[in-house]
């Protein structure tokens, strides 16, 4: 039915009905935007979290040995030996 064959109530229940549907959309496409978002944030952190056998020692090796390296140091220019390995 055309709009100019409609009373005004019919004009004012379509407009509302064309509003809702508009509103659901937009809803629809925030929802899916925000799912979007989620699994891009699980694709990233996937591989982090396979690869932590593996990242955490070197890491940890990395903090210690540069706290540790610098105190070595010092220690051996006051006169404390080092572990040195055997030369053959």
């Amino acid at each position: 039915m055309d709009m100019r064959h409609r009373t005004a109530g019919e004009a004012d229940q379509f407009r509302a009905e064309v509003s809702a549907r508009v509103l659901t959309v937009e809803r629809n496409e925030r929802l899916w935007l925000r799912l979007t978002q989620v699994a891009n944030i699980v694709i990233a952190l996937g591989p982090l979290v396979a690869a932590r056998a593996i990242l955490i020692p070197i890491v940890a090796a990395v903090i210690i040995g540069s706290v540790i390296g610098p105190a070595i140091e010092a220690s051996g220019h006051r006169g404390i030996p080092t572990l040195r390995p055997r030369s053959s």
